[in-house]
């Protein structure tokens, strides 16, 4: 049934396909929108529908047979890399509902925003805490409300059918102070700093967006946005995200979605 992806030659390397831009382009304006209009309407025309899925479509270009993920209103198509279809297949089977206790919470954290060097795709992120059916739990989870598949994203990704209780992170920092990690301004390669003040006085940098601040003895709840004016010669310790960052991923509740 789905021999048309699983024996294509283009999986064994690296694709790029002139033709649908697999390999280079990772979305498509299925109607031509306001960037790249006509070379978009003709990467779409190369896709041929394969198969109907619980959530969108499976398309395939017809040159190289990579496949592309295209939304049911048929706005947009997104290149499904290697390894990533058997979780496009869970997510659009999923059950991605939240319950109202766990809405409620996410409305009191309030979602982190895409840096402003992002592309803002309309996905919902909140720093919490998780507990999944299981037993299992994650102090530094990343519950995001969007309508999309998660095909790029760089933590490891868990679906809300799991999830058997949202919980506050102990290690998520502020909304105030997030907000401000999305304003930074990249000051050398790869180096958007953020100033972030301690009760006790001491400073603390976060690069880029950030939703958590793990280090010993402190409650990431008390920092605040300096009112220093970050610089390059801005002293304190550089603090990145924690390495267990986990992404799990929910539908936007009925009311938020779009018609």
């Amino acid at each position: 049934m789905f021999g048309w992806f699983k024996k294509s030659p283009a999986r064994q390397e690296p694709v790029r396909c002139e033709i649908c831009g697999a390999g280079h382009v990772v979305r498509l304006d299925w109607g031509g929108g306001a960037f790249d209009a006509e070379e978009d309407r003709a990467r779409t025309a190369a896709l041929d529908h394969r198969e109907d899925l619980g959530r969108g479509s499976l398309f395939a270009c017809r040159i190289c047979q990579e496949p592309w993920w295209v939304d049911a209103q048929r706005t947009a198509a997104h290149h499904v890399t290697a390894g990533k279809l058997a979780l496009l297949r869970a997510w659009s089977e999923a059950d991605l509902s939240l319950s109202p206790a766990a809405l409620t919470l996410l409305k009191k954290i309030g979602p982190t925003p895409p840096h402003q060097y992002a592309v803002d795709n309309g996905d919902q992120q909140f720093p919490c805490a998780i507990i999944t059916r299981s037993g299992e739990r994650f102090d530094h989870a990343v519950l995001s409300l969007q309508a999309d598949p998660p095909l790029d994203s760089h933590r490891p990704v868990r679906l809300a059918g799991e999830i058997a209780e949202v919980l506050e992170s102990p290690d998520a920092l502020p909304l105030a102070v997030r907000k401000a990690s999305a304003r930074s301004h990249e000051l050398a390669m790869g180096y958007a700093p953020t100033l972030i003040d301690m009760p006790d006085g001491e400073s603390f940098l976060l690069n880029g967006t950030q939703n958590f601040l793990v280090k010993r003895g402190r409650r990431a709840g008390e920092a605040k946005v300096s009112k220093s004016l970050v610089s390059r010669e801005s002293r304190g310790e550089v603090v990145n995200a924690p390495d267990d960052e986990v992404l799990f991923v929910a539908a936007p509740p009925i009311s938020a979605r779009g018609s």
